[in-house]
């Protein structure tokens, strides 16, 4: 493999594939088998000495060398115009998105200046992550967004609230999420998505006055509002209020009405993530209580639901 490719090695390329990507094209209706298509793409930039590198075993997924690739930008940015690339940008989207990688899907549509095809996109997978308490990926996913793109967007800013939140930064956290009630309504949000976000700030809300400000009946307003909102729309956010409910209710003087209304969602419910949690906030109102016997049967039920 040669040690360099000059752009003048890479424009031949580029010029032999796109004679056989017309090729093709011509013979679409033909019903060409599109497998034998690929092998003979591959092998063509192969033999052509391009950084090409496999990423799996079954020869179904390559990436160009990241120096490669940049040389490919330039001669893409020197031959065509704006148009033709944010064409491009916006069909590999597409691609991805169809084909379940949100990520890379994302980051071409706001390369082709899709900003809002790229907030639809996140807005619908955010959930799943929170849900599956994926915050790192999440995490990863808002740093695709340049930061004014951020700052002007409800969701993207509630969702930073959450990865400071599962940073341990609770403080940052209630200072960056106290104007953002009136921002949502100011977004003009279908109510079925604001009374989601809103809820989402409530359960974020119980974290602050339960952990810092230790406002017990203010934790306790926030997990009701957060219960009565997210619904089932966020298991992670609605267990996560269901627990500092517990816990409120528990230093309020009533843990028997909490735990009976805990044990009452915890029969309705197939969400692991809010089983987990729920489990785990009874294991703490046993204990609170001296029920060492009750607390010992929830928490083999929690070991071995985590197990499973």
């Amino acid at each position: 493999m040669a040690p360099y490719v000059g752009i003048k090695d890479v424009s031949e390329c580029i010029t032999h594939l796109e004679k056989d990507l017309k090729r093709d094209e011509l013979r679409e209706d033909e019903k060409v088998n599109k497998e034998v298509l690929f092998n003979e793409f591959i092998s063509a930039i192969t033999q052509s000495n391009m950084f090409i590198i496999a990423l799996d075993d079954k020869n179904n997924w390559y990436r160009f060398h990241h120096l490669f690739i940049e040389q490919l930008q330039k001669v893409l940015f020197a031959e065509y115009d704006q148009k033709i690339v944010d064409e491009l940008n916006l069909k590999a989207a597409d691609w991805f998105r169809m084909n379940h990688f949100p990520d890379e899907a994302i980051e071409h549509y706001l390369n082709a200046n899709q900003v809002s095809q790229a907030l639809n996109l996140f807005t619908d997978y955010r959930l799943k992550l929170i849900s599956e308490t994926r915050f790192h990926k999440l995490e990863r996913m808002l740093k695709l967004f340049p930061k004014e793109v951020i700052n002007k967007s409800g969701i993207l800013l509630v969702t930073n609230g959450w990865i400071l939140l599962h940073n341990g930064n609770i403080l940052e956290m209630a200072n960056h999420i106290e104007p953002l009630d009136q921002i949502l309504k100011r977004e003009g949000h279908p109510q079925e998505l604001l009374d989601l976000l809103i809820g989402e700030l409530h359960a974020m809300k119980t974290f602050d006055r339960y952990l810092a400000n230790v406002d017990l009946q203010a934790c306790l307003d926030h997990c009701n509002h957060a219960i009565r909102l997210l619904k089932d729309k966020n298991p992670y956010a609605l267990g996560m209020a269901w627990v500092y409910y517990g816990a409120s209710m528990q230093h309020l003087g009533h843990p028997t009405k909490a735990k009976k209304e805990i044990y009452k969602v915890l029969e309705n419910t197939d969400n692991e993530v809010m089983k987990g949690l729920l489990l785990l906030i009874l294991c703490f109102l046993d204990w609170f209580e001296g029920d060492l016997t009750n607390m010992i049967k929830t928490a083999e039920h929690l070991l071995r639901f985590q197990n499973i």
